[in-house]
């Protein structure tokens, strides 16, 4: 490989090789933080290995440990596995022959089969800085590896904050290795308009994982403004977890009083905290949900989900939206009763509903029912009409698919949609088909069927098939 960058002749080199280098990292939050969050750096190891027998509490013993006797004297030696892990030493002696570590500072016997880590030598010290534009910075200050700056030491928590590292080598040919190095992360939603026909607000929901030692902090502000809000328009910050309804964290009222000349956003921030070992925390999906309105009958709203049309609409008849419609993909209607919605999501492979008329949130899986967050509510699934014209239809069977759900169906039929009779009751046992036989003479020229499950199981159907025969007429 050639550089031109890299010619150099003896006269540009330094009289002597300095003994500590300077670098600054700079980190940007977007907006001012409420905190930093602790500071990691993780410095890089010059051997990683496994001890072997003959370790104990004082010495590490590994065959690959081939460098000429004292090389490893004054590095620092950690433990990476095992119970003992994270514990620290310092080699006081090496010994070529029997590829011995001698070790100071160990509290336990790391054991064999272990792995552990020695660090390059000489030492890193850390100094903070922040700056609310980045052009004026505060003056720089100590900070030890695993504290918090504006906590741990005085810098001013701001936009902005500028991290100097002071590496010091302890010879010509070992010097430290910064390898990895962790603040605290922000993650923004940025102002989120709500608007000004909001009703009422509804839960926050979210899924995280914060390994140990880790932290998540999800926080949501309200600004009341017609425009875009600018920082001043918010109001504090509020820390709010999966679950909470956000109007109550927000001081909002309930309903939600919307004065003439305001609107509503909402702004939300997620503050996640790394360990010591370096393991992050994640945010992995989050809901902000609210009511828009003015009354219960709200308006028909929709979504496309596995290939099917979902709509949220209201029967003539009723004070709230009480329907979702599904068309599939080969233009065939189905219609699910009683369940009060006003909105549809889609969400880690379930469709969520929320209630016109509590708190409540509905889930449906892919089978069909809709539940209160897992508890079966009472509800049905109607069929559109086979309609067979001039020609009569006698019904004879009806076959359920069901997918792995105990409980028991009870099977309507109507040759009108609005007068049903029940027919029987299916009694599931687990997955598979089941088929109920009709009485012979159940003839018209439309036919409707229900399928209906009530308050305490759960209904996953499948497949819904009928059979019968036709019966012309002149």
């Amino acid at each position: 490989y050639y550089d031109t960058d890299f010619q150099f002749k003896v006269s540009d080199m330094p009289d002597t090789i300095p003994t500590t280098a300077t670098a600054v990292v700079k980190f940007d939050y977007t907006r001012t933080p409420d905190a930093f969050g602790k500071l990691f750096g993780t410095l890089g190891n010059d051997f990683s290995g496994t001890t072997e027998a003959g370790t104990d509490i004082t010495h590490i013993v590994d065959a690959d440990l081939i460098e000429e006797d004292d090389f490893w004297n004054g590095r620092t030696v950690i433990i990476t596995s095992g119970t003992y892990a994270g514990m620290e030493g310092t080699v006081t002696d090496f010994d070529a022959a029997t590829d011995k570590l001698t070790i100071s500072g160990f509290t336990n016997d790391p054991g064999v089969g272990e792995t552990f880590e020695i660090r390059y030598g000489g030492t890193v010290a850390i100094k903070t800085a922040s700056s609310a534009d980045d052009a004026s910075y505060e003056s720089y200050l100590a900070l030890t590896n695993g504290q918090e700056p504006g906590v741990d030491n005085a810098t001013t928590v701001q936009r902005y904050l500028k991290v100097q590292f002071t590496l010091t080598r302890a010879d010509y040919a070992n010097g430290p290795v910064i390898e990895k190095l962790m603040l605290g992360a922000l993650w923004r939603l940025t102002g989120q308009l709500v608007g000004a026909n909001i009703v009422q607000w509804r839960k926050w929901l979210d899924e995280d994982t914060a390994p140990a030692g880790t932290s998540i902090v999800k926080k949501v502000r309200l600004a009341k403004t017609i425009t875009a809000p600018s920082e001043g328009d918010y109001g504090a910050w509020a820390v709010i977890t999966s679950g909470d309804n956000i109007g109550t964290i927000l001081g909002e009222a309930d309903p939600v009083v919307v004065a003439a000349g305001e609107s509503r956003w909402i702004d939300a921030k997620i503050e996640l905290y790394p360990s010591a070992a370096g393991v992050t925390p994640n945010l992995e999906n989050l809901l902000i949900n609210w009511v828009e309105g003015s009354d219960a009958k709200l308006a028909l709203t929709s979504i496309i989900y596995k290939k099917r049309l979902y709509l949220t609409a209201i029967s003539s008849t009723a004070v709230v939206n009480d329907l979702v419609l599904v068309l599939d993909s080969k233009d065939a209607w189905t219609k699910m009763v009683g369940l009060s919605l006003y909105r549809q999501v889609s969400f880690r492979g379930l469709i969520y509903g929320l209630s016109a008329v509590d708190d409540k949130i509905f889930q449906m899986d892919v089978g069909g029912l809709y539940t209160y967050g897992g508890t079966a509510i009472d509800a049905f699934i109607s069929t559109g009409a086979l309609d067979f014209g001039h020609d009569r239809y006698e019904m004879m069977n009806v076959k359920i698919g069901n997918g792995d759900v105990t409980n028991d169906v009870a099977v309507y039929l109507s040759t009108n949609g609005s007068s049903w009779a029940l027919k029987g009751t299916i009694v599931f046992t687990g997955e598979g088909t089941y088929n109920l036989r009709l009485p012979r003479g159940y003839i018209g020229h439309r036919h409707f069927t229900r399928l209906r499950v009530a308050g305490a199981t759960g209904m996953d159907i499948s497949m819904l098939k009928q059979v019968g025969q036709m019966h012309s007429e002149e």
